[in-house]
């Protein structure tokens, strides 16, 4: 076991050192992403008595033809509607409910949603065949070319354009580039010439992970029993590598911080698996999960629901979603930049909260006669947690005696759902907790959560710095001696 972890170590200490170093960076930079900056610069859609009813929109479905989503917005500064059936999907002028081509994105498109992200001039605009390491998510292969403008901006910001649909993709200053380039690149090998197949990043992660766990488990393993045999033979804990310093601090760093590597190791290879069935069963999780998580086809021309256009009159609409939640209907709105849920039953509009009937309609043909237990929860618990205060709350918390021990959260003002299952909840603890120690303990305390982690990347230093200067002497050793049997 002794020359398992000193070759393994000689091979993982460099990653560890480039994990924890990079890990460091990330607790306080994060990857950058478009998340909402797009949303307050859409168009807005402007109050028209000429839009049609929801009675003509249903018609102009072919028979047999079944509605799966609909949504009132914008497409290149035009209003238009956006529609999913069964048969496709489609773009309708506004009026005429005419199909437009979605592919047909005016070229001076481009340039003018680009100037919305920023008052500086465009320097230059790149055309790229790849996703790049500002865009590594195999979503954005179906974008491509994208086109990538560059501001002559004190921020050093660069947008990406799809020169699909003209949408955004992704927006980054000069700072969040240089913090992801410390941190969430090197930590989970974010290089555009390695994701651009996600099988082989996902191989290259896991084998290097699986390797790591390996070195710091017998690394472990052996520190502890040589501080055993220590014991039994002068009754002190001590190291008895004083001279060698080097050998000394990797003994004493290691059996301290051997188990949090261990973990830490083991976490990041989770994070990107679900965790086997053989050691919590599960059965059908994903079926479940998806179920109760999918949306429903919007319900049209319902007699006990208001004219959609009276949302119009609210100022500031960007986008008219129907949605439908457990049969009862309602709209999400994005207004003003944000994205708000209105009920649609009644006479007019208002904000949406959904009741434990709801609740109900929705997961009792998922959970079947399974018995739920449904609570308004005003608190982060282990599994429902944001480590910056973002998650909604108060949130329904349901707790269901079925198969899988299902766990759902539930927004009360959007129908958002997480589900878990103990299997699930099993590895909430392997991962995110063992990798970045979110729980709602330290939610609470989020100074004490940053003491932490500091003090875990210190120490993991302390093991994986003297790791890399070991394998060096090492591998020295064993080229000196290879050479010496070759001169022979």
């Amino acid at each position: 076991m002794r020359w398992l972890h000193k070759v393994l170590g000689t091979i993982c200490a460099p990653f560890f050192l480039l994990w924890l170093l990079s890990g460091g960076v990330m607790i306080f930079c994060s990857f950058p992403r478009l998340g909402d900056k797009d949303l307050p610069l859409q168009d807005t859609l402007a109050p028209s008595a000429t839009l049609p009813t929801e009675a003509t929109l249903q018609a102009k479905l072919q028979p047999g033809e079944e509605l799966t989503a609909l949504s009132l917005t914008t497409h290149c500064g035009e209003t238009v509607w956006r529609v999913e059936t069964s048969e496709g999907e489609y773009l309708w002028h506004t009026d005429s409910l005419l199909t437009t081509a979605e592919e047909s994105v005016p070229e001076s498109w481009y340039e003018q949603y680009a100037a919305r992200f920023s008052s500086a001039p465009i320097v230059a605009v790149d055309t790229i065949r790849h996703i790049d390491t500002w865009t590594p998510y195999p979503r954005n292969k179906k974008h491509l070319p994208l086109y990538r403008y560059r501001f002559d901006d004190p921020k050093g910001s660069y947008l990406y354009l799809s020169s699909r649909t003209g949408e955004a993709l992704q927006l980054c200053t000069r700072s969040e580039r240089i913090g992801a380039s410390c941190g969430t690149i090197p930590h989970m090998f974010y290089y555009w010439w390695l994701r651009q197949n996600r099988t082989v990043w996902l191989w290259v992660i896991s084998i290097l992970a699986s390797l790591a766990v390996i070195a710091a488990f017998t690394g472990l393993y052996l520190g502890i029993r040589l501080y055993v045999r220590m014991w039994r033979q002068t009754k002190r804990l001590r190291s008895p590598y004083k001279r060698n310093r080097t050998l000394h601090w990797h003994l004493v760093g290691g059996v301290i911080f051997g188990l949090s590597l261990t973990l830490f190791a083991l976490s990041g290879v989770m994070s990107l698996y679900d965790l086997p069935s053989w050691i919590v069963p599960q059965h059908d999780t994903k079926a479940k999960r998806k179920e109760v998580q999918v949306a429903e086809a919007p319900q049209l021309d319902r007699s006990d629901t208001y004219d959609y256009r009276l949302l119009l009159d609210l100022g500031g609409v960007q986008q008219i979603t129907w949605c439908c939640y457990g049969g009862h209907p309602y709209y999400e709105v994005q207004r003003h930049g944000q994205l708000e849920s209105w009920d649609a039953l009644g006479e007019e509009p208002q904000p949406l909260h959904l009741t434990e009937q709801d609740i109900k309609a929705k997961l009792t043909p998922v959970l079947g006669t399974a018995e739920m237990q449904i609570e308004l929860m005003d608190h982060y618990d282990n599994y429902y947690v944001s480590l910056n205060n973002k998650y909604e709350l108060p949130i329904y918390r349901i707790s269901a005696e079925d198969k899988e021990s299902s766990r759902l959260y539930i927004s009360p003002t959007t129908g958002e759902t997480r589900y878990y299952s103990l299997n699930g909840r099993v590895k909430k603890w392997l991962y995110p907790f063992c990798h970045n120690l979110r729980i709602s303990f330290f939610a609470e305390h989020p100074t004490l959560r940053i003491i932490c982690m500091l003090v875990l990347v210190l120490g993991g230093l302390v093991v994986s710095v003297s790791g890399v200067i070991l394998g060096f002497r090492y591998l020295r050793r064993v080229i000196r001696r290879a050479k010496s049997r070759h001169n022979k």
